[in-house]
């Protein structure tokens, strides 16, 4: 039976218990598949009926696979202090010494210094991908400051970890590209939801909820919907695990309790049914049945809300940004935007944005209320979802709820699928807060002036070096931490980027002496890191909409970048390929894709056949003849003119001129460069 108490989950008995006789490790092939293994070498018999590549993580049979991760673990020891003695050898000479240095490993490949690995510098600078004869690297070549790169690596590592190589260039290009490499997605995405989510066919299935009251469930009280008990179960599980630690609307703990013991303080069906409509469409992923659950679920808790009154409560609070969640991403951006200001109008009327610095809670107390911790919820989940959309829509978020404790902080617990992302968030976004009170425009994310953004940068390093272990992003971090790394690297992009290319300077700290341009691009570089990472290893890629900023904020990055980025051919096909993953669930993904081939073909990238190409691929495959996509999607695409007016542009004006700008291309007998197909020969992302 599931518990939801690590220690009690930890315990064992210690006395009588025969010690565990050796297992010879199984290949990585049959335990990805939780299968018995013969452990035969070089290749198992499970392998070998099945023509797959047998790969053993173990030296030998002999050696344990405890014995392999320890001796990996002294690898990475070692290479990690090669790295740190390289990177104090590079400050402790002229930069220009050092760039020469950099200069002549990577063009000569030749030894650096005795005292270091040939490969160290390849880990440290960033590998390179072959594919089709094209050179696409994995990390970006673009210069950042020497002085910042290494700062940033050795003092800032929680959100500038160091970017090791992937492995075979020519695999990891094929799994983030080519049909193989989706199928293989699929097969990682059913594997982890194998584990998350019960076979709604087979009720002997052990159901493996995140908390275990939701097998008590009748939704049949909440909404008269069509939904059995386990798919309505189900669908809220999942969400939990995969949105709740980025937006916690509300208490999990309190909902859950209300929602099962059939109780209106913490639940209600305006709540239940705005919940399910956002919820249903990440779990169509499982479900195919659930996209149609999707939208009669919005139009219910649409007919709930409008025939409510006009009393204020956090509760409709919450129901009404669910309803935001689910109509923005869901294609209905028009309907989302109107609910949108409702919730805010009513979060003015709670007196959410009342506090300041000077009421905001000093201590909490050991025991809060649960009245207490459902409105502290509230307020700062309404904060965080509006300063996320914020990055999105270049919109002013409202100000922070001081006189709230953070949901996290001292005496305020979370469930244990949450960690302490949403705190983490929620702190930053302090920061961000601070920083556009010094902006001109009061409607708009305006530029700040160059001395707050210097020290605001300053603050963001500080908030990096205050995470917790849980919280510093690597290659193996929870989806949801990587998540808020990316909403860490928008902000950093948004108050440096007006600033760039103006020969300007920026002193965060008495440490660091560097320029904007080099901030920026030390960002860029880390999310291009999280956009492969995320297709590679995540199957959240396909059904956790808030990632998306990563393919957003490198596709304009790559396109727009002056001098042109050497590696924006094969980033800009990873931004497809995020936003076409993601359009099976969500419309607003389909219609960013269209809106980047838009923007593409206006930067002079794309030729009008290619561009058509690649919008085929969109709907073409198994599965995808359902993709739609988002009206009125007020999402800004092109960065670089969303804040200058009469020039902003955003998601569906860009993907409505797609065509018109092909036929305009076409009728001018224009073609990128001569002739671009062979440029693209081989590229993909038709899996």
């Amino acid at each position: 039976m599931y518990t939801t108490d690590p220690s009690r989950a930890m315990s064992r008995p210690t006395s009588g218990v025969k010690k565990r006789s050796q297992v010879r490790a199984a290949c990585n092939e049959c335990r990805a598949r939780k299968i018995a293994c013969d452990t035969s070498r070089p290749v198992c018999k499970q392998c070998r009926s099945r023509s797959l590549d047998c790969v053993y993580a173990t030296q030998n049979a002999n050696e344990t696979r405890q014995d392999a991760l320890r001796r990996e673990h002294e690898s990475l020891k070692g290479q990690l202090q090669e790295l740190r003695d390289f990177v104090d050898h590079l400050k402790s000479i002229p930069a220009d010494d050092a760039w020469e240095l950099i200069r002549d490993r990577h063009q000569t490949g030749g030894p650096i210094q005795d005292r270091f690995r040939t490969d160290s510098l390849q880990r440290s600078t960033g590998p390179e991908l072959r594919l089709m004869d094209q050179r696409l690297p994995v990390a970006s070549t673009i210069p950042v400051t020497l002085n910042l790169q290494a700062d940033l690596l050795v003092n800032h590592p929680k959100a500038y970890p160091d970017i090791l190589a992937f492995g075979d260039p020519q695999s990891i290009a094929r799994d983030l590209l080519s049909p193989s490499g989706s199928h293989r997605l699929d097969q990682i995405t059913r594997m982890k939801l194998d584990v998350r989510v019960p076979d709604l066919k087979d009720k002997s299935t052990p159901l493996l909820f995140c908390d275990p009251r939701l097998e008590g469930l009748n939704i049949s009280y909440w909404t008269d919907v069509p939904i059995s008990n386990y798919r309505a179960a189900a669908a809220i599980s999942h969400y939990l695990q995969t949105e709740h630690a980025l937006i916690a609307l509300f208490d999990a703990g309190l909902f859950i309790g209300d929602l099962v013991g059939r109780r209106e303080r913490y639940c209600s069906q305006f709540l239940v049914n705005a919940l399910l409509a956002y919820a249903m469409q990440a779990y169509e992923i499982i479900d195919s049945t659930a996209w149609d659950l999707h939208a009669r679920f919005f139009a219910k808790a649409v007919t709930l809300w409008e025939a409510k009154g006009t009393r204020d409560t956090f509760i409709d609070l919450i129901a009404l940004k669910m309803m935001d969640y689910a109509g923005a991403t869901g294609g209905f951006d028009l309907e989302a935007r109107r609910l949108n200001q409702c919730a805010k109008e009513m979060a003015e009327r709670l007196g959410l944005f009342n506090g300041s610095l000077l009421s905001a809670p000093s201590t909490i107390p050991e025991y809060l209320s649960h009245d207490a911790r459902w409105n502290a919820h509230a307020a700062w989940g309404y904060f965080a979802s509006a300063c996320t959309s914020s990055l999105l829509y270049m919109q002013r978020s409202p100000k922070a709820p001081l006189s709230f404790p953070i949901p996290g902080t001292h005496g305020f617990h979370l469930p244990w699928y949450m960690g302490s992302t949403f705190t983490c968030m929620c702190k930053l976004y302090l920061i961000v807060d601070n920083a556009m009170t010094h902006s001109a425009d009061a409607e708009t994310l305006g530029p700040v002036p160059l001395t707050v953004a210097e020290s605001t940068y300053g603050k963001l390093l500080e908030w990096v070096n205050e995470l917790p272990s849980c919280c510093a992003r690597s290659d193996m971090s929870p989806h949801h931490v990587m998540t808020m790394h990316i909403y860490y690297h928008c902000i950093v992009i948004l108050i440096v980027r007006p600033w760039t290319s103006k020969n300007l300077h920026l002193r965060p700290s008495p440490r660091i002496h560097t320029t904007p341009d080099a901030v920026f691009h030390a960002s860029i570089r880390q999310m291009k890191r999280i956009l492969i990472l995320f297709q590679l290893h995540y199957p959240e890629s396909r059904y956790h909409a808030w990632w998306a900023p990563a393919a957003i904020y490198v596709a304009h990055a790559v396109l727009t970048a002056s001098p042109p980025d050497p590696e924006w051919r094969f980033y800009f096909l990873v931004c497809l390929q995020a936003y076409r993953n993601l359009s099976l669930a969500y419309p607003f993904a389909a219609t960013a894709y269209k809106a980047t081939l838009t923007m593409a073909m206006a930067e002079g990238k794309l030729s009008a056949a290619k561009a058509r190409d690649f919008h085929r691929q969109l709907v073409s495959g198994k599965g995808r003849e359902g993709v739609k996509d988002a009206k009125n999607l007020r999402v800004y695409i092109d960065l670089g003119r969303a804040r200058k007016e009469n020039e902003s542009r955003n998601a569906e004006e860009l993907a409505g001129d797609l065509e018109r700008l092909a036929l305009a291309r076409e009728e001018a007998q224009d073609r990128v460069d001569g002739d671009d197909s062979g440029e693209w020969a081989g590229l993909s992302t038709d899996g």
